[in-house]
């Protein structure tokens, strides 16, 4: 397969559910949840993340929702934002594939289901399937801020190819390998969509401020090495807790991946990029290690 004729899908089911039978869906929640896929998948994220939905909330949102007169329902915002998103999915495919396929080795199949619902756990993740909460306060109400992050969840499914007819990693601690993999999976999907703020400008996204902030980068750094130090001196909770807090929480795996992916493609070019990605986790970060500053180098004394 051409990596631009991938398919992009997507699937609004539970959304419609829950604009058109709010009640239908508080009459019988466990068939909600089990039945529309957007829901099924957040509950998996939720447990490979180790994070509890909070059902009273979730219900107690879906009734304030039901309180409203149809007709609001379907002229809400969050409606109004999926309507635009589903209007510019022509530009996912013109312009957007193209951009990611940039960044992905020949053949690469990015073929995906965007699926769209509301109340969800997390505001978007790419498990089998990607899924959005349309409405989850992150977005500021600008579809564009989703559009970009869509672009950032079409690079996980790349990146799950990449890592499927690549290279297994060499490294043999699978703690550090997997911090390793983390940094490299969400600091790529981080640097395409920077990338493509020229298609869909992300003026609220936390992570773009974040990266463009020389403090907030250093610090981040910082974490990193913590969190890779804590793979030899923390039990597994708290190793998964520090991971959480300040690698995704904090955004710490994101944009330390996200420089490290950009000082070797600006560097080294594209193809050293692409061939890291097939190499693995431990390859891309001594890639990096080769042409950084010395007080930049990440996970050094992991890799002699």
């Amino acid at each position: 397969m051409t990596c631009t004729k991938s398919k992009i899908t997507l699937d609004a089911t539970a959304l419609d559910r829950l604009i058109n039978d709010p009640e239908g869906v508080l009459a019988d929640p466990e068939a909600f949840w089990s039945g529309y896929r957007a829901q099924a998948l957040s509950r998996r994220w939720a447990e490979v993340v180790g994070v509890d939905i909070d059902y009273a909330a979730w219900r107690n949102q879906v009734e304030a929702w039901a309180r409203l007169p149809l007709e609001e329902r379907r002229e809400h915002l969050l409606v109004r934002n999926y309507e635009a998103i589903r209007a510019a999915q022509e530009s996912i495919h013109e312009l957007a594939l193209p951009h990611i396929c940039a960044f992905m080795p020949p053949g690469a199949d990015l073929s995906a289901t965007i699926r769209f619902g509301t109340f969800l756990p997390a505001r978007a993740f790419a498990i089998e399937d990607i899924v959005f909460n349309i409405a989850a306060p992150y977005w500021r109400g600008n579809p564009s801020n989703i559009l970009n992050q869509i672009v950032h969840e079409i690079g996980h499914v790349g990146y799950g190819y990449c890592r499927e007819v690549g290279r297994p990693d060499e490294h043999p601690d699978k703690a550090v390998a997997g911090v390793l993999g983390m940094v490299q999976n969400e600091g790529l999907c981080s640097y395409i969509a920077y990338t493509a703020q020229h298609i869909y400008p992300a003026p609220d996204d936390v992570d773009f401020h974040l990266a463009d902030d020389p403090g907030a980068v250093e610090r981040l750094f910082a974490d990193v090495d913590e969190i890779l130090a804590g793979t030899q001196t923390l039990a597994e909770p708290e190793l998964d807790k520090l991971i959480w807090d300040k690698g995704v929480m904090d955004r710490a795996a994101y944009i330390v991946g996200l420089r490290m992916c950009e000082l070797i493609d600006r560097r080294l070019g594209r193809q050293a990029l692409i061939q890291s990605l097939l190499d693995g986790p431990s390859a891309f970060t001594r890639v990096y290690n080769g042409i950084a500053p010395a007080d930049r180098l990440v996970a050094a004394r992991f890799l002699d």
